[in-house]
């Protein structure tokens, strides 16, 4: 497994950009400071997997990219739901520990 170092920069200054957005988006919710950590985190992760990790084979490395891809639209679309609507504190926890451990797991298999 490889990381780029301007890749990895870039997918980590867009992760700062949109978790600001989001931030500015739900700035009224009480539950504001988790929001914004655990947005910040899903996006680095699957930002970080989209961009700046390859694979020794580049068919892991497309398959890494497409998963890591799709990761960071689902969780970009609950970040933003969760941001309009409201942060419901037990939803919001569920719903962010399965995408991370979803995430985490099948990357874990496409590196092994």
């Amino acid at each position: 497994m490889k990381i780029s170092l301007i890749p990895a920069i870039l997918s980590t200054l867009l992760t700062a950009a949109l978790t600001f957005w989001i931030y500015n988006m739900s700035s009224s919710d009480e539950y504001v400071v988790l929001l914004t950590v655990g947005t910040a985190l899903t996006f680095l992760l699957t930002l970080g997997g989209c961009l700046s990790v390859s694979l020794p084979d580049s068919r892991d490395t497309i398959n890494l990219k497409v998963w890591s891809g799709t990761m960071f639209l689902l969780a970009g679309i609950a970040a933003l739901c969760f941001a309009g609507l409201g942060v419901n504190l037990s939803a919001y926890v569920v719903i962010e520990t399965l995408l991370l451990t979803i995430h985490l797991l099948v990357i874990w298999k496409f590196v092994s």
